[in-house]
């Protein structure tokens, strides 16, 4: 599920007047790819106020991957675990809390370390339940270098995606399989074509000394005595 978690702006106000600037997201999306680690997402910034004190801070879902859309802002790939899908689903909590690090002379965003779910979000985010996806509408979009590799259109939809992939690798087993047996019909072992080809050049210079040999008698027979040819 993708989820937005921190707008685009010159000037980010919160609703507690605190302001930072994302005038520079892929930085952020940067970072996290750097770092090659999930970030979590708990309840109520656990992970930054309950953890440190050695008090339980579980997960109800992970951050699995960051993008830049919609003109600048930065969203995140979520794999919820059951608690945290229940969470959202019943609407107990609606809202996501970021944190993240910041510059604090420009106050430019720097690195997102988790989120929150929380119902009195200081950022100005998309509502969790409203960002389910409709029916047919499809669920991501897909890299256009993954559409040219797989030989789609740039519209293609993850379903679209799949189904090439799976035809490749049925494609593949098939080439494989041919390569491991191929037809017997159509294909001899090197082995016994060489020691058909020998046979058939033996025969070939047999046939050959033989007619040779038949001229040479033929070409070499006397005629008896008293006999002339005709004419």
């Amino acid at each position: 599920m993708w989820v937005e978690l921190i707008p685009f702006g010159e000037q980010i106000t919160g609703r507690d007047g605190r302001s930072w600037v994302n005038d520079h997201p892929q930085g952020g999306v940067d970072a996290f790819q750097a770092n090659q680690a999930d970030l979590p997402i708990d309840i109520e910034h656990a992970t930054e106020l309950k953890a440190p004190k050695g008090d339980p801070a579980p997960a109800v879902g992970w951050i699995k991957g960051l993008e830049v859309r919609d003109g600048g802002s930065i969203w995140g790939w979520v794999e919820w675990n059951p608690q945290g899908r229940s969470l959202m689903e019943e609407k107990s909590y609606r809202y996501l809390s970021p944190v993240f690090t910041f510059d604090t002379h420009t106050k430019r965003i720097l690195q997102l370390y988790s989120a929150g779910l929380t119902n009195q979000p200081n950022l100005h985010l998309t509502a969790l339940n409203q960002r389910i996806q409709p029916a047919g509408e499809p669920a991501m979009t897909l890299p256009l270098a993954l559409c040219t590799a797989l030989g789609l259109s740039a519209q293609a939809t993850e379903a679209q995606a799949v189904s090439a992939i799976h035809q490749m690798k049925t494609d593949k087993d098939k080439a494989l399989n041919r390569a491991s047996h191929p037809s017997l019909e159509k294909f001899v072992p090197r082995a016994d074509h060489d020691a058909a080809l020998n046979r058939a050049q033996a025969a070939e210079i047999r046939l050959r000394e033989i007619e040779h040999r038949a001229l040479h008698q033929l070409y070499s027979f006397k005629e008896p005595a008293g006999l002339s040819p005709c004419g």
